[in-house]
């Protein structure tokens, strides 16, 4: 967290909000993280299985997702906050993969949409 941004277009990813990391590799400090694992690689290979899951089950973990991917079609940029180094790998990473993944598919689905209508 080197910058501090705000608004629509800024979202909480770190731990104590819907898409925190439930994992981590620290073990000399307590965190808010449910489960200790040996490396950052570990914790954040762990959290990409959890995160499809929750995908998948848990309502209020999708809606925040959602409003990320809406705010990535809606606006230039899109801050993601956590408390990683930005040297260093982080569950953001992965969330900005999907982000993309997903933004790709709306604007595909748009696209056809779209093209779809002028046809007729």
């Amino acid at each position: 967290m080197k910058e501090e941004h705000n608004g629509p277009n800024a979202f909480k990813v770190h731990r104590g909000y819907a898409l925190g990391n439930p994992y981590t590799h620290i073990k000399d400090k307590k965190t808010k993280a449910q489960v200790v694992v040996n490396t950052r690689e570990e914790a954040i290979d762990r959290y990409k299985r959890y995160f499809e899951e929750s995908l998948k089950i848990n309502p209020e973990f999708k809606a925040e997702f959602d409003r990320i991917v809406d705010a990535c079609m809606e606006y230039d940029e899109v801050f993601l906050g956590c408390y990683c180094s930005l040297n260093e790998s982080c569950h953001a990473d992965y969330i900005i993969q999907r982000l993309r993944q997903e933004c790709t598919k709306r604007m595909i689905q748009n696209a056809l949409k779209n093209r779809i209508n002028e046809d007729f």
